[in-house]
């Protein structure tokens, strides 16, 4: 019904035991919550185990005591009227009225088993902390009862290895991410230079132009696969078309020389660092700057 390994001896000793309550149909997941929390250095009080290593025939005083040195409880419990059952209300209710005096500052936490949901239990459980039960649902109870319950050095360096666990784990995620990204760009970029150049480039390198250069104006004429075998004609400048509209219309300024009274304005502009503003008394002046790069287009035989 109960947990937690107090000291019996004296009054005045430090509070810190964990107090387990629970029906004898709960007893099989009790005692391994109990043999958790003993594993990693908590005292924990059970009675289904303390007082058989006890030995100790007065079953009611060591429950008093164990009750009185408790610094924790857990209520486990898998269906909402053991939760009930007169032992195990009286405990819980018990440390509850020590709390609600200001007698005790610990925690208490109830352990659900199996489909048991939290809106089926008591209202006052409902009040504090319920924790699941699952894989790690022992690691979860000695990580809320660590901060009253006195530590051993094994359960500091379980905490820690959890920590370290948790830190690596991170980063190896992200050295996988990381990797994983550079892979698909490297592989993008092979791609997109064997499609399109023959002119020997780092794959990376290529990749990450081919990604960013989508960004790009494209210029608006292509040259044309010629039909014959002969050798095309070399290619004119190709220009991209700049249109620019505003609302209101303003004078346009195109690399720091008036182009057009007014917007709309539609223009041919080379490949290049071209500067644009818009003016119109009254607002502020609208800049941008623009940068025309052509991709190559190279013909495949």
């Amino acid at each position: 019904m109960n947990s937690g390994e107090p000291r019996l001896t004296s009054s005045n000793q430090k509070p810190s035991l964990v107090f387990i309550s629970a029906k004898s149909q709960d007893y099989r997941y009790a005692q391994q919550v109990h043999k958790f929390l003993v594993d990693h250095g908590v005292r924990a009080f059970f009675s289904n185990e303390s007082l058989l290593k006890k030995g100790d025939s007065s079953f009611h005083k060591v429950i008093e005591n164990a009750l009185e040195n408790a610094g924790h409880m857990i209520v486990v419990v898998s269906k909402a009227d053991y939760a009930n059952s007169p032992w195990v209300e009286s405990e819980w209710r018990s440390f509850i009225n020590e709390k609600l005096s200001g007698r005790k500052h610990g925690n208490l936490l109830t352990l659900t088993i199996g489909n048991l949901k939290s809106d089926d239990l008591p209202l006052t459980l409902r009040n504090y902390e319920i924790i699941q039960w699952d894989r790690n649902a022992l690691e979860k109870v000695l990580h809320y009862v660590k901060e009253i319950a006195e530590v051993s050095p094994s359960t500091l360096s379980f905490l820690i290895v959890s920590r370290l666990k948790q830190f690596f784990k991170k980063i190896f995620r992200y050295i996988f991410l990381t990797t994983l990204a550079v892979i698909v760009l490297s592989i993008i970029g092979a791609v997109a230079f064997w499609l399109g150049s023959e002119k020997k480039q780092n794959p990376l390198d290529y990749a990450m132009k081919f990604i960013f250069s989508q960004r790009v104006i494209q210029p608006h004429k292509l040259v044309p696969l010629s039909p014959s075998k002969d050798p095309p004609p070399a290619p004119t400048a190709i220009k991209a078309i700049l249109r620019i509209s505003s609302s209101p219309p303003g004078r346009v300024y195109l690399d720091d020389r008036l182009v057009s009274e007014t917007t709309p304005f539609k223009a041919a502009i080379e490949k290049g660092k071209h500067k644009i503003e818009i003016k119109q008394e009254g607002y502020e002046p609208y800049q941008e700057v623009l940068i025309l790069m052509i991709i190559r287009i190279s013909r495949l035989l």
